[in-house]
């Protein structure tokens, strides 16, 4: 379990369209008002989620603080609730490009992944008013980030093989060349 990956993206982005439903129907706040809370929450959780696969292992707690002191300070600014979404998409656009990619292209990818997730969350929820296809079509769309070229996430493991056969191979000429000059 060392890399994300789509199939997990895909059960990740159902369980949070239905936690947001659940949160949506439970608490008898406005429209307004519930979008306020819902974003950076299920974007916390995302992040929480995928946190584990970064390959940049520190800063993570000191990202985290950040992140949530800016969704603080932009929930107290109170922008329209449009605006109020993109900032969030591009935080969380943000993150990752610290945490997750290693090169220029990957971060710009993956800043081009979430304009399209934020396009298709404003379609479904334009289209069909439902909080759930509006969060499922936003982190299903964002479940794609772990086939972007060059993410951490994406690690081949044929690398990890052969780096371990190697270590194997020059494991067993020491342990020969050992046993010759013993025997002689």
């Amino acid at each position: 379990m060392k890399n994300m990956c789509f199939a997990r993206s895909v059960v990740l982005a159902l369980g949070l369209a239905i936690l947001s439903s659940i949160a949506f129907t439970a608490f008898e706040l406005s429209f307004h008002s519930q979008l306020f809370l819902l974003a950076p929450s299920l974007c916390l959780i995302y992040l929480l989620s995928i946190g584990r696969y970064r390959c940049r292992k520190t800063g993570w707690a000191s990202g985290l603080v950040l992140w949530c002191a800016f969704a603080l300070l932009l929930w107290l600014l109170a922008p329209s609730m449009t605006d109020y979404a993109l900032v969030h998409v591009a935080a969380l656009s943000a993150m990752r490009a610290l945490f997750f990619h290693k090169n220029l292209p990957s971060v710009m990818l993956d800043f081009a992944l979430s304009a399209l997730a934020a396009a298709a969350a404003f379609w479904a929820a334009a289209h069909t008013g439902s909080i759930f296809l509006t969060a499922w079509c936003f982190f299903l769309v964002q479940a794609a980030f772990v086939m972007i070229p060059g993410n951490s996430t994406t690690k081949s493991t044929a690398t990890d093989i052969d780096l371990n056969a190697q270590q194997f191979d020059v494991a067993l000429r020491k342990a020969e060349e050992a046993l010759r000059k013993v025997a002689t």
